[in-house]
């Protein structure tokens, strides 16, 4: 019955919460195994695609992990700066030189200029928007001055 309704089995949903119908579902999660897979074997991603994490917190304290271990410093002194890609995302092909490349990402209740690169008034019944791949950049805090 539930290829025909179209909603996910509840018992499936334990794997990963989704509201997506049974199709949209299984095309997700054929894509999440793709990508883990290809990175289990050794192919990173250009772009990782933050929604296909059970635990996003852990993957981006991973990669502050790998700069902090690179740059010789301690994971305290560093936070991230966010960089906006203007490129389609098929057009990025190299890794970044820092940090990692994060797409799968929307915004709720805002817009995107992307000819501005910032947030504007969303679109008349336009409920979510996918955002721009975004560089996560590991950079050190700035030393804060006594003034």
């Amino acid at each position: 019955i539930c290829m025909f309704d179209g909603p996910t089995p509840a018992s499936w949903l334990k794997g990963y919460p989704s509201l997506k119908p049974l199709a949209a579902w299984a095309a997700d999660l054929v894509e999440r195994v793709r990508q883990c897979s290809e990175w289990a074997e050794g192919t990173y991603p250009v772009i990782y695609n933050m929604g296909y994490f059970t635990f996003p917190t852990g993957f981006l304290t991973a990669v502050l992990q790998t700069s902090a271990r690179k740059n010789s410093v301690s994971i305290d002194v560093l936070s991230w700066e966010f960089v906006v890609n203007t490129q389609d995302p098929k057009e990025i092909t190299q890794y970044p030189k820092e940090g990692v490349y994060v797409g799968g990402m929307f915004l709720e209740g805002a817009g995107w200029d992307p000819e501005l690169c910032c947030l504007q008034e969303p679109n008349p019944m336009e409920l979510t928007l996918l955002m721009p791949v975004i560089q996560f950049k590991p950079t050190e805090n700035k030393k804060k001055t006594g003034k």
